[in-house]
């Protein structure tokens, strides 16, 4: 069970910080049931209430100093998603994102970045939805990294740009 102050991943609403774990936190709400307040980083005043026996929206720790460092020099290792088909891509660009692994963001970056230059090679089309997951996994990893590490999520990214090279 997370306790009150630690940073999680929650969902695909990004980092949050866990405020409040508390019975009733409503009207209305089951008596017998805990729920997590949280807020997001990105959206400070947006607060989420999750039972915490909730399983259908993943929720883990962030990654310590450590765990981002070791990511940095897995990324040029990572394989790309694969998809016979842009329908079969699609459905691979989706699942990664909502699987809320980092590894899995950066196959998401390995891949656009591989299609972009078959793209300009004229190999193939790049498309709006690819860029949007692209700049989804980007700023998700960024956000996380940039608390580990204590930097700007700017910096973050383009440091993850030059290693999904």
């Amino acid at each position: 069970m997370f306790k009150v102050n630690d940073y999680v991943f929650y969902g695909v609403n990004g980092i949050c910080r866990i405020d409040n774990i508390c019975a009733e936190p409503f009207e209305g709400a089951p008596k017998d049931m805990l729920y997590y307040v949280l807020h997001t980083l990105a959206e400070p005043k947006q607060t989420i209430l999750n039972p915490v026996t909730n399983e259908k929206v993943r929720m883990r720790y962030v990654m310590t100093v450590e765990e981002a460092e070791v990511f940095f020099s897995l990324l040029p290792s990572l394989p790309p998603l694969e998809g016979g088909s842009a329908k079969q891509l699609r459905d691979a660009y989706i699942t990664a994102i909502k699987s809320g692994e980092p590894s899995e963001w950066g196959r998401i970056m390995r891949t656009y970045r591989a299609r972009l230059r078959l793209a300009e090679a004229k190999l193939t089309r790049v498309t709006d939805a690819e860029r949007s997951f692209y700049e989804t996994a980007r700023r998700l990893l960024a956000s996380e990294i940039a608390l580990a590490l204590s930097l700007s999520a700017n910096e973050i990214e383009q440091r993850l740009h030059d290693a999904a090279e």
